[in-house]
């Protein structure tokens, strides 16, 4: 949400800022959210750098109308998070 989130490993604790967005639909933001943190993890990718990403696909999920229509397309996610295969 806009408090951002926090996330917990090894390394400790580490608060994540929300990226800032006008949002229409908060419906699916957590449904994207969770979907891509797990895709990113499971790619290698480290949990900072997925969480942050995850949260700019949140975002922009939060900026459309509906729910499963709000959620990113795979090219979305491409052109979003580069570097990583969607």
């Amino acid at each position: 949400g806009a408090g951002g989130c926090v996330s917990a490993g090894a390394a400790g604790h580490h608060h994540h800022p929300a990226h800032p967005v006008a949002a229409v639909d908060t419906t699916g933001a957590g449904d994207t959210f969770c979907g891509v943190l797990a895709a990113l993890l499971l790619a290698g990718q480290t949990l900072p750098a997925a969480v942050e990403r995850a949260q700019r696909a949140a975002a922009l999920t939060v900026s459309r109308p509906g729910a499963f229509a709000a959620l990113p397309s795979a090219a979305e996610l491409r052109a979003l998070l580069p570097g990583c295969a969607a």
